[in-house]
This record gives C-alpha cells, sequence and structure tokens, in this order.
C-alpha cells in the first residue's frame, strides 16, 4: 500500500473582491508538486520531461515525445466572448529561438488546424494570435523584442471588451481592437510545446514560476501598463462562502462519508481524487489545515480489473471502531472481478497511516459490487461490525446485502441478502443512519427514477438481528419493498429519490427527498414520523431540472444537520443556472433560507459531519460521475 502525506492548507476565501465571481486558476511552483488546492490545476504533459524544481515548473524541450503541461479544466478556461487575462510569472528562457510558450492549437492534417490562441516566439518577435473559426486567424498582436536567457520575464494577454493587449513586464507592447468570439475548441491549453500532426514541437526551453489565468475579467485594461504583482500571488476568492479543503468527488449514497472523533476535535473524510485515487484527508480543530493519506493511489488496477474507469461511487464509508482505531471500506461501481476492500488506521483516533489494503471479495462471496456502509453494533454480542453494500446480480438488478465481522474485521460473515425489489428494473436505492448501539434505520426507493416505472420511498430498522417495518412488525427476509412495506411517499404519479435519513430529537426518523413533478422540475421535501404516521412537507424548489443530461434525476442534494433535523443544507440553481449552497431552517411551521456561496462554481452535494458544526460539499464543475473538476469544501455552521 502506498502512503502519501503532506499538509494540505485549506484555501481561504478572502475579503477583498479578487475575482472572486469569475473562474481563476493559479498555479505557482513550491517543488512539492502542481497544487491541485486551487482554481483548477495545469498537469503534467506527454513525454515526462517536465519537472518542479527550485519551486519552478521546467520544461528542458529536448527528447522525444514533446514537453508540455495543459490545463485540465477547459471548459473552464475557454474564454470564447468574455474577457480574459492569461498571466505567466517568472518565465526563463533558455534559448532565444523560436518556441510556443502557451496556446490552444493542434495542427490535424499538413495542410489544416485547429486553433483559439496561441502565445509564441518567432524571429525575434512576440506573436499572439486569436481565431473566430479555428482555421484562420484574422487577429494577431506583434511586438519584435530581443531576450536576454537566464533573466525572468512576465507576459500577459488580455481581453477587454474589444481591446486585445500583450504585455511583457508590465508595458503594454501591442494593442488591437475586434469585436469577436473566440472559437470553441475541442482540446486543452497547453504552455511549452504545440501539438503537432498528434506529436509536440515548437518546444519551449526553460521554466517559469506562476500561471495565472482569468476568465470573465480583464485584470488590468490599461495602454500605460501596470505593476507586476510579486510573488506568491494573492489567494484569490473561489466565489464560495466556505474553504476548499481538498481535491475530489463523492456520491451520497456511500455514508458516513466523513466522521468526527477525539471527542469532536478531529474529523476525517474521503474523496475520489485526482480521477483515479481514493484519498483519505484528517484535521484537528479549527479544521484550517488537513493531511492527506492515499487509501488506494490507482484505482484498484493492482487487483486485476484492468484500467477501470475513475467515478466517484468508488469513494469509501468511515467507521470509527470502538477501539478508536478508523476503518474505511471502498469497492468498484459494479466492475466485475473487482473485489471490496478496507483498510484500518495505524492508531487509534488518527488518520495519520493506514495499513494493508484487505480484500474481503472471497468472504463475501459475489460479485459486482456498489457502496459502502459500515457500523458497528456495540449492543451487540461481540460489538460485532456491520457492512451493508449493494451487488447487481444482472444488468438493471441489483440486491443489498449485509456481512458482519465479531473479530474487527479479520474475518466476515456469508452475507444476508435483507433487501430485493424483485429483479427486472428493481434496484433499490438506499440510505441509513444508526440511531442506538442495536438499531439501524433504512430509508429505500423500489428502483431509479429514470429506469423504474415506479419509484416511491420505504422505510424500515434493523434492530438486535431481526428487521421490522416502521410499527415494529417483524419482516421476513429478503424484504421485497413492494409488496412487504408501506410506500411513505407513493410515487405512481410522480418520482422520487431519496437523500438523507436522521433521527428527530424524540428519536423518529427524518427522511430527505426529493421528487419531480417533470424532469426539469426538482422539488426539495421532508418526511418525518411522529410515533403513528409519516408527515410529508415541501422545503423548497430546487428551481430546474437535473446536474446533468445523463442522470436528469441527480439534484444539487440535500442533508439534514443532524443535530437539529429542523435544519437543512441544499443545493438550489440560482438564476444563471448555477448550483448554489442554501440553509433552510423550520419555524412556526415555515421554511426560511439563507444563500451561503455565490460565484460560477457550482456547490452541490452537502454533508453535516456528525458531532461537528462543519458542513462539508463538493465545489467546481461535475459533468458527470466519470468526469469531474471539484474541491471538497468545508463550511463553519457553528
Amino acid at each position: 500500500m502506498i502512503i502519501q502525506k503532506m499538509p494540505y492548507p485549506i484555501v481561504v476565501a478572502p475579503t477583498d473582491p479578487e475575482h472572486w465571481a469569475y473562474v481563476v486558476l493559479q498555479e505557482q511552483y513550491t517543488g512539492l508538486g502542481i497544487d491541485e488546492s486551487r482554481y483548477g490545476q495545469v498537469r503534467e504533459g506527454s513525454g515526462g520531461n517536465i519537472a518542479l524544481s527550485n519551486g519552478s515548473l521546467v520544461l528542458d524541450g529536448s527528447g522525444p515525445g514533446g514537453h508540455a503541461a495543459w490545463n485540465n479544466d477547459r471548459k473552464e478556461f475557454n474564454p470564447t466572448n468574455k474577457d480574459f487575462t492569461f498571466e505567466f510569472f517568472g518565465v526563463v528562457f533558455n534559448s532565444t529561438g523560436d518556441c510556443t510558450l502557451a496556446g490552444q492549437e493542434q495542427l490535424i492534417s499538413a495542410s489544416s488546424g485547429r486553433c483559439q490562441w496561441n502565445i509564441y516566439r518567432r524571429s525575434g518577435q512576440w506573436i499572439v494570435t486569436f481565431s473566430v473559426d479555428g482555421l484562420t486567424k484574422p487577429l494577431q498582436l506583434t511586438a519584435a523584442q530581443a531576450l536576454t536567457v537566464s533573466v525572468p520575464y512576465d507576459v500577459a494577454i488580455e481581453r477587454s471588451g474589444s481591446t486585445w493587449r500583450l504585455y511583457v513586464n508590465g508595458m503594454m507592447l501591442a494593442k488591437a481592437t475586434a469585436s469577436i468570439a473566440l472559437y470553441d475548441f475541442i482540446t486543452t491549453p497547453r504552455i511549452g510545446a504545440r501539438l503537432n500532426l498528434g506529436a509536440y514541437d515548437d518546444f519551449f526551453s526553460g521554466s517559469l514560476k506562476a500561471v495565472r489565468w482569468t476568465v470573465g475579467a480583464a485584470r488590468y485594461n490599461s495602454d500605460a501598463g501596470y505593476t507586476v504583482p510579486s510573488l506568491p500571488l494573492p489567494q484569490g476568492s473561489t466565489g464560495i462562502a466556505g474553504q476548499r479543503a481538498a481535491p475530489g468527488a463523492w456520491t451520497w449514497f456511500n455514508d458516513p462519508r466523513a466522521i468526527s472523533y477525539a471527542s469532536g476535535s478531529k474529523l476525517a473524510f474521503t474523496g475520489m481524487t485526482r480521477r483515479t485515487n481514493l484519498d483519505l484527508f484528517e484535521a484537528s480543530a479549527p479544521f484550517t489545515n488537513f493531511t492527506r493519506t492515499q487509501l488506494d493511489p490507482d484505482n484498484w488496477t493492482q487487483n486485476g480489473a484492468g484500467n477501470v474507469p475513475s467515478d466517484d461511487h468508488n469513494n469509501a464509508g468511515l467507521l470509527r471502531r470502538a477501539d478508536g482505531k478508523l476503518m474505511a471500506f471502498w469497492t468498484e461501481h459494479s466492475i466485475s472481478n473487482v473485489g471490496y476492500y478496507y483498510s484500518v488506521s495505524g492508531e487509534a483516533d488518527s488518520g495519520a497511516s493506514f495499513g494493508a489494503i484487505n480484500d474481503i471479495d472471497p468472504q463475501l462471496g459475489g460479485d459486482r459490487y456498489t457502496y459502502a456502509l459500515p457500523f458497528q453494533m456495540t449492543g451487540e454480542a461481540n460489538s460485532p461490525l456491520h457492512l451493508i453494500f449493494r451487488e447487481h446480480l444482472v444488468d438493471g438488478y441489483a440486491v443489498w446485502r449485509r456481512s458482519t465481522s465479531t473479530n474487527n474485521g479479520a474475518n466476515w460473515a456469508a452475507p444476508i441478502t435483507f433487501l430485493d425489489a424483485g429483479g427486472g428494473d428493481y434496484s433499490p436505492y438506499l440510505k441509513a443512519v444508526q440511531s442506538s448501539p442495536t438499531r439501524i434505520d433504512f430509508v429505500c426507493t423500489d428502483g431509479h427514477p429514470s429506469y423504474t416505472p415506479v419509484v416511491s420511498i420505504y422505510h424500515f430498522y434493523y434492530e438486535n438481528g431481526t428487521y421490522y417495518d416502521t410499527d415494529g412488525t417483524p419482516l421476513t427476509l429478503p424484504i421485497n419493498p413492494v409488496t412487504a412495506l408501506s410506500p411513505l411517499y407513493d410515487g405512481t404519479i410522480t418520482p422520487a429519490w431519496i437523500w438523507d435519513i436522521q433521527i428527530n430529537a424524540d428519536g423518529y426518523p427524518v427522511i430527505a427527498y426529493t421528487n419531480f413533478p417533470t424532469v426539469d422540475d426538482h422539488r426539495y421535501r421532508r418526511l418525518e414520523y411522529n410515533g403513528t404516521s409519516w408527515v410529508d412537507e415541501q422545503i423548497v424548489s430546487a428551481n430546474g431540472g437535473g446536474l446533468y443530461a445523463g442522470e436528469p434525476h441527480y439534484t444539487g442534494g440535500i442533508c439534514f444537520d443532524p443535530a437539529n433535523t429542523n435544519v437543512v443544507y441544499c443545493s438550489i440553481k440560482d438564476g444563471f443556472g448555477i448550483y448554489q449552497m442554501w440553509k433552510f431552517t423550520k419555524g412556526g411551521g415555515a421554511w426560511s433560507g439563507v444563500k451561503l456561496t455565490s460565484g460560477i462554481r457550482p456547490s452541490i452535494r452537502p454533508f453535516v459531519v456528525p458531532g461537528t458544526n462543519r458542513l462539508l460539499y463538493l465545489n467546481g464543475v461535475y459533468n458527470s460521475q466519470f468526469d469531474w473538476h471539484t474541491h471538497i469544501c468545508i463550511h463553519d455552521i457553528g
């Protein structure tokens, strides 16, 4: 197992208006690696001869294969018709020859290519080109300037309305006027080379200290030039009220995604990061500096699964055992011949190190697992661990199983199938909360609202080895919710989906869910048991439809504050269609809301860490479960 531990400081949103409403990428090279805790990432390209040395990104321009870095978040940093400022700080040239500094240009045949913008050196000149159609380059900035090797230069190109400028060392060297929209290019910006017929050429040989790309604002907009900012660059705001803790993403069916321990003075959470790794982050109060431990660094390829896709469903569920040690459980998203894994921390109440990856698939005896919901029932004999997971039997049909261990995970009993909706397109989704040392409360659907004809909501619970309906009637396993349970919400006309279950101050279950009068009309709702019946009410509209086209029933998300189930946190689309985080509180029979975030980066999938006053959520571009550019943010709700 590979353990990589490093300081991971939270990036705090400042009080100044540093372009907080715009997309900003900042990379400052520290010698420790590329800092993903900022606004995107510039990552290594092909060839591998890229180094971080003495605080610089070094591109040596030698050898086969091409040596370039590129920005991974093309959709965010694509200016088209917007204002922008692209800056390169501390650029040192090792040669005065022709080279490309950066751009979006690709030659796809001997006679044609694709271009959005490009900044390069030719015959002693700076040349910046822009394209409106990907082929022709009607706009060009040109300035003659001799270079001195080994001397740092600060270079910027900028658009302000119809005005385009080139700056070097803060001086405007060229200017043009044109009211055009740049070509919406098909690939990512590159630093240090251009892509020519599938290979890199026109290499830049040298180094640079930092890049800062702002889309949506012209920072300088001055013919007289500007004073170049000194390094390190100031922290630009992310457009959020919270703090960006770590890169990563998660689905909402692996829980707990985050836990607290050491009397609430520590917390830990997991997330799929770098699109391939599963990492755990830990912090001590006041939760302003995290450390990262790689739980599974290469997306399980060492276990014989091949190069499986990155997927936010692969996130872990966390458990603090009775002896204080932390456990993380995870698996792939319904991939055949992939195991089911767990790892244990080396010390009690510490996420600083984890032991070996243990594959318990041979003991579970199944295949195509998804999700991890671990519990420990300390009120039962031998304080067994309970691991709850889903298993796909055939495409579109899955069941939920439970396995137990009475020796802290060393051995696992044959799984019991406790939830089975009967086959076909009925694959239940399930959330759970431990309500006592002997009881777990469940909320489930009978399927997925995109595939199942009718999607209703059901509740049942487990206690001391037996499963019960809400009213205490014992249930026979496996439970078919359609035939054995009465729906709390009848989805015959309008389907629903579940998001959270908690226990209220009276000890009764409370459920947060969404329903869909139409596929473009998502509503956040609440079900609460009062001891005899369920009370159903709407909290607020999500103000629109799904998170992305492939999953029209994915909403931004809702969760309870476990300490007060009259408080929910939910993600609602603003007037620009961007998901923002809100807090809603019930008082006097009505719900009132306060907006927590702003800016153009969506905030989704909230989760309040039990035992703390910290709200976690994802902030950034979420294109699909396989493709995200998000950070896990932390917000003080105290």
